[in-house]
């Protein structure tokens, strides 16, 4: 996959090919998604230890927190050589999220997220994100954070971005090549990240605008940066169109919110189930699932007891999509008349994407 972007991305133009927050996910009790049968081959039976990251931690548990740090430099490696392979003068970039890689009750975690594997040549640039510090004004942290990547890494200012992140209004990110303001303040972009930016905001502003003139029960603030919805009146019995239309909506309305594990609130970030749960207006949702496990019965049942009525053919706009991405991994998003919509932990957004999923779909069901 990376060679075929590469390749696009030349046949284009120069290409610059960014390996976008890799990292190991770590579940809601705080123990590392280290799961499969190849990552327990490659580490030992040392993973088998492995308990919560906030706790202290021995010797032992961190031997294995730096192998896990080196396996995921090797995979990192790996999707650079395949892309120097086909466009030999590609710029390299690796983004990291600085808020979730250096949290401060999980300190012993950057053994295997930020790991010394990608210290400098390893890419061209290193570019670092932290938008969750700069939302909260915490430009101490800011600072902090980037000095560390910095010492750990040794990228100079000439070779590394500080990305300010999604900032509230109609203003793009920031990039620039130097420490983080102090206060953090929104800079210039360049040309590629305004045309991302300027692409993305317009993108977000017709779905949200196609929602509202599809569904008169719902109300899109025209005020709110990231389409924040009104609650949703359905006093009188709604058609099934009206409904779905409200569903699709409600969905929409939390596009270019951040992606976050078990999160639950378009302020402070949603993964799938959380999306879901905003969508279909489901109370309660439980945080104690492992959709990295592959549990599919065990999902299936949870969707049906929140009251959702499985259907057969295919899905219809509003549809609840249960999608397999990969062996061990099972996946939300909602249908719409354009594409879907879900949340993307690779992008670290909430994002509508054109066409049907590209994952196999195992189930999928409509509001009862």
């Amino acid at each position: 996959m990376a060679s075929s972007f590469a390749t696009l991305a030349q046949e284009a133009g120069p290409a610059h090919f960014q390996i976008g927050e890799p990292w190991w996910w770590t579940r809601a009790d705080d123990t590392i998604c280290l799961h499969d049968d190849a990552t327990h081959a490659a580490l030992g039976p040392d993973v088998n230890r492995m308990a919560s990251v906030a706790a202290p931690l021995d010797e032992k548990q961190k031997a294995v927190l730096d192998a896990a740090g080196a396996l995921l430099a090797a995979s990192t490696a790996g999707i650079a050589a395949a892309v120097k392979a086909v466009a030999a003068n590609a710029e390299l970039l690796l983004l990291a999220y600085l808020p979730t890689l250096l949290a401060p009750d999980r300190p012993e975690l950057v053994r295997a997220n930020l790991p010394t594997g990608w210290a400098r040549p390893a890419f061209d640039r290193l570019q670092l994100e932290d938008y969750d510090w700069v939302l909260a004004g915490n430009a101490g942290a800011s600072a902090r954070g980037a000095a560390f990547a910095t010492q750990r890494l040794g990228y100079p200012p000439e070779q590394r971005d500080y990305f300010a992140g999604f900032m509230p209004g109609s203003r793009p990110p920031s990039r620039h090549s130097a420490e983080p303001p102090s206060p953090c303040t929104i800079h210039r972009p360049s040309p590629l990240w305004r045309g991302r930016w300027s692409s993305w905001l317009k993108a977000a502003t017709a779905a949200s605008k196609h929602a509202v003139t599809a569904s008169p029960t719902r109300k899109i603030s025209a005020a709110s940066p990231s389409f924040r919805a009104t609650t949703c009146s359905l006093a009188t019995a709604p058609t099934d169109s009206t409904r779905s239309a409200a569903i699709v909506a409600s969905a929409r309305s939390c596009l270019g919110g951040r992606f976050r594990l078990h999160g639950r609130s378009r302020e402070t970030g949603l993964d799938c189930v959380g999306l879901a749960a905003i969508a279909y207006d489901i109370p309660d949702v439980p945080a104690g699932y492992a959709l990295c496990g592959g549990e599919v019965g065990r999902i299936i049942a949870l969707i049906e007891a929140a009251g959702m009525r499985r259907v057969e053919g295919e899905p219809t706009p509003a549809a609840l999509l249960l999608l397999r991405p990969g062996p061990f991994q099972l996946h939300l998003a909602i249908r719409t008349d354009h594409g879907f919509v879900h949340a993307d932990a690779g992008l670290g957004r909430v994002t509508e994407v054109p066409g049907p999923p590209p994952w196999p779909l195992l189930a999928h069901w409509r509001a009862a």
